[in-house]
């Protein structure tokens, strides 16, 4: 896979069109094009710039990861995870919560056999809403992840102060 195909494998992941990548990450949908067409190659600078703003390693961008050829991402705490494998593990836990939703009567049974699911996962208690949110919050980009944090410490510095 070429470094054009890797960029474009990674707007695609995103759901961007060409034009919104290419003003995420600083350049014209023209060169995006170019680029992902392999005409051209992307500059360090931006490369550099996919890598900070999709969250992506910039050794993958460049030489694309010998051993499987998935698209190696920069998770916050500067852990590897394959975004094909995190995608596989959350479409089994939703298929899963959905067919024990179906199979169990109760409401209360399947909540707490779904909370348990998810806290195993990622040892923590988490309600399935607080789990839900975590996830989304993951898939966002690097930068929309700091505007997140942001309102938090914002709203949090409100309510202590009260």
């Amino acid at each position: 896979m070429s470094i054009g195909e890797r960029i474009k494998q990674i707007r695609k992941l995103y759901s961007m069109s060409q034009a919104t990548f290419a003003s995420h990450i600083g350049i014209s949908q023209g060169t995006l094009s170019e680029i992902e067409r392999g005409k051209f190659h992307p500059s360090v600078e931006t490369v550099i710039s996919i890598s900070k703003e999709m969250g992506v390693k910039t050794d993958w961008l460049l030489r694309g990861d010998k051993t499987s050829g998935n698209l190696i991402m920069l998770e916050p705490n500067g852990e590897q995870l394959t975004q094909k494998v995190y995608n596989l593990i959350r479409d089994a836990i939703l298929k899963i919560s959905e067919e024990i939703k179906e199979d169990v009567r109760t409401g209360e049974l399947s909540s707490t056999l779904i909370t348990d699911i998810w806290s195993s996962m990622y040892n923590t208690s988490l309600t399935i809403e607080e789990a839900d949110l975590l996830n989304k919050y993951r898939l966002l980009l690097p930068k929309d992840k700091k505007e997140i944090q942001a309102i938090i410490a914002f709203k949090h510095s409100i309510h202590v102060n009260l």
